[in-house]
């Protein structure tokens, strides 16, 4: 699944994506490098857990994901979908509205409660891959497409429960359901 080309510190990864495209990915010693072209750069593919008190009675995994513009280009609409290891592609976000400040832009998407079945990657032993695929649509009517690896090894999983089950104590304490 996860064999490289080695090339002075970065590798690029070939990974089949939803569709059966092979597409290549980009990864250091310390983890996933950013995707990136002339206009793009991808900034973050990452997970956050929210507490229960944020968005419902029990905590959120929230998927962030964040892109620098290089140019001034005018960007019209971005979308990113889960194309690894999903497959069909699913989409997280269609912003066809995107603000940008400062040329950042930054989004979520609710993955629901991280102890449940559409979690169940975060309780699994060994490392969970993910490729995200970011289609930036300009105004000039030309598009970038980048795709992002996400990796969690089992220490990051053990981080993310262990912050999900502590925001749900926290909650039951403070009177939560």
């Amino acid at each position: 699944m996860l064999t490289a080309c080695q090339t002075t510190d970065i590798r690029e990864i070939p990974m089949k994506i939803a569709g059966g495209e092979t597409v290549k990915v980009k990864a250091g010693p310390r983890g996933p490098k950013p995707a990136e072209d002339a206009r793009i750069k991808i900034t973050g593919a990452a997970i956050l857990i929210a507490p229960p008190d944020e968005i419902g009675d029990t905590p959120s995994l929230l998927w962030s994901f964040s892109l620098q513009a290089k140019t001034r280009d005018e960007i019209t609409r971005i979308t990113v979908e889960n194309v690894f290891p999903t497959d069909p592609a699913a989409i997280l976000v269609d912003d066809s509205t995107p603000r940008l400040r400062d040329g950042m832009w930054i989004n979520q998407w609710n993955n629901g409660d991280p102890m449940g079945m559409q979690n169940g990657w975060l309780q699994q032993k060994g490392l969970a891959p993910f490729v995200f695929r970011f289609t930036i649509h300009f105004k000039d009517g030309t598009q970038s497409v980048l795709h992002q690896l996400a990796t969690f090894g089992d220490n990051d999983k053990r981080f993310f429960l262990n912050a999900a089950r502590q925001a749900s104590e926290r909650y039951i304490i403070k009177g939560g359901k």
